[in-house]
């Protein structure tokens, strides 16, 4: 797990802060609410600065801030209270985490699994802290976004569950991993994943996501597997180690 310190990112000093008591119930989930590019560094940067010269707090609002490749950086630490849910009360209650996503920028498993890794140590701080909630739970806001809401409700960000493997990538495309050998022939929305992750991946010309595993698909798939050895074979059939190396990651790699 790898978190970003304050010195890190290039934090600004707070102005004061205020610790979380043994009364915090748990954490709430946020969202950016903006579409969110460029440097995550920068961009935590650019939230504490708003949060302190525009809007007077004290420092950056959330306890933590994950981006989408799965780095965690540092706001007030899980031993201030934070300044993100809308009263003093809420505040004293829950921690907050922010995902550095807005509208149309879906979950990553790298995010999914930061998140988790965080709750994580955030309950060896508050072992009886244990609820996840959304904000949009506490007040009346649609924070943090329908997906990242779609994995609460699935307790893909509990780390008392099971780790659902490829959890934000279901609710990223809208269909389901593929639980069988996919090759040319197949229909279904499992090929619908398989084409709308080759075009994630890179896929040149990219693919029409239509579930039938055609012609173009399978050429795409052997130009994946000759670029990723680890997938085995190029033979143009997705099997295990195509489709584990298809779930890891949001970009070409």
């Amino acid at each position: 797990m790898k978190t970003v310190k304050r010195h890190e990112w290039g934090a600004k000093a707070p102005k004061n802060s205020t610790p979380l008591t043994n009364s915090v119930r748990g954490v709430a989930l946020h969202w950016v609410g903006v579409p969110v590019t460029g440097d995550p560094s920068k961009i935590v940067k650019g939230i504490q600065r708003y949060h302190i010269d525009t809007k007077g707090w004290w420092d950056i609002a959330y306890n933590i801030c994950v981006s989408q490749d799965g780095r965690a950086f540092e706001g007030r630490g899980w031993r201030n209270r934070s300044g993100a849910n809308g009263s003093s009360k809420l505040n004293k209650q829950y921690a907050a985490i922010c995902c550095l996503i807005g509208p149309d920028q879906k979950p990553t498993d790298e995010m999914v699994d930061a998140v988790r890794d965080q709750i994580a140590a955030f309950r060896r701080v508050f072992p009886k802290a244990t609820e996840v909630v959304a904000h949009g739970d506490l007040a009346a806001t649609g924070c943090p976004g329908d997906d990242l809401k779609a994995l609460l409700e699935i307790g893909a960000f509990d780390p008392a569950n099971p780790p659902k493997d490829g959890a934000a990538e279901v609710v990223s495309s809208g269909y389901p991993l593929p639980s069988r050998y996919l090759k040319r022939g197949c229909r279904g929305d499992d090929v619908r994943w398989l084409q709308h992750r080759l075009n994630i991946k890179g896929a040149k010309p990219k693919l029409i996501v239509d579930g039938i595993l055609g012609a173009r698909s399978v050429r795409a798939i052997k130009r994946y597997q000759a670029a990723h050895p680890s997938t085995g074979p190029v033979d143009g059939i997705v099997g295990p180690m195509t489709l584990a190396s298809l779930k890891v990651g949001s970009w070409q790699n």
